[in-house]
């Protein structure tokens, strides 16, 4: 399973666990050093979801 995410300036991220949210900075951050974070293109969450995401949304789960 992996996370989608997308940070305060709309950039969408592919993540190996959920990640954690970091206010002051606006954006998504790993909780351990041991994860990985990918940034996609721009429209990409979209597509393998069905809707856009923004900051103010959770974390999607895909299975």
């Amino acid at each position: 399973m992996v996370w989608l995410a997308v940070d305060k300036d709309g950039a969408e991220y592919i993540c190996d666990n959920r990640p954690y949210r970091r206010e002051i900075m606006g954006e998504w951050i790993p909780r351990y050093d041991v994860d990985y974070m990918i940034r996609l293109p721009f429209g990409t969450i979209e597509k393998l979801i069905g809707h856009s995401l923004t900051w103010e949304d959770e974390p999607v789960e895909l299975k």
